[in-house]
């Protein structure tokens, strides 16, 4: 797809990608203001959105995507859409991304993610929590979360509480506070004794 190809085509409802689409050009569906659902296929590779690609598309609702790129502005002033199912390869949301995204609730972020750029959940007035299974935290862009919902509760790996404050993730940023996951069940360590005489093992405990 070529930049701009329907843009403000506004009688577009809904679209269906081919598995060899590759990557999204900017401003191909910029202002479909009918425009409420987007389909990948199953793709042969990840693909990333442009800048201002789905800008402006007002009853966008759901999209199903195998992104690894966020492109700035890609979703912004998409006040319908609910939410948007990050997959583990999307590494960067780039700046004002989901700005005024009045309508999502939640965001989980995928263990993949390294930057979230410039005012990228700006003015998401809804959003309630959000998700975190990054394991390493960065800092996030200037003004990435401000004017979300003052009860937004952040959740994130277990024993990373910490690291995330650290990084910029404050309750200054989640005013409903900073939440852990639980604790993941299963053996997390193994303490073995062994005990040596003559130099051959006789024991272990």
């Amino acid at each position: 797809l070529n930049e701009a190809t329907f843009r403000r085509c506004t009688s577009l409802t809904s679209v269906t990608m081919p598995r060899k689409i590759g990557n999204i050009r900017s401003y191909v569906f910029q202002d479909c203001t009918s425009l409420t659902t987007v389909v990948f296929q199953d793709m042969d590779t990840p693909v990333s959105t442009g800048n201002y690609t789905f800008d402006g598309c007002t009853k966008l609702q759901t999209v199903e995507t195998p992104l690894y790129l966020i492109g700035i502005a890609s979703f912004r002033n998409c006040v319908s859409l609910k939410g948007l199912d990050l997959p583990d390869k999307v590494t960067i949301i780039q700046a004002t991304a989901f700005q005024n995204c009045q309508s999502i609730e939640k965001m989980v972020l995928p263990v993949s993610l390294r930057t979230i750029g410039d005012s990228a959940f700006i003015d998401c007035v809804a959003m309630d929590s959000v998700i975190s299974n990054v394991e390493k935290p960065f800092a996030f862009g200037k003004d990435a979360f401000k004017g979300i919902s003052d009860k937004c509760v952040l959740i994130v790996p277990y024993g990373k509480k910490a690291d995330y404050i650290a990084a910029g993730w404050t309750e200054e940023v989640f005013k409903g506070g900073i939440k852990e996951m639980p604790e993941p069940e299963g053996i997390h360590s193994v303490k073995v004794k062994i005990y040596i005489h003559d130099g051959r093992k006789v024991r272990m405990e």
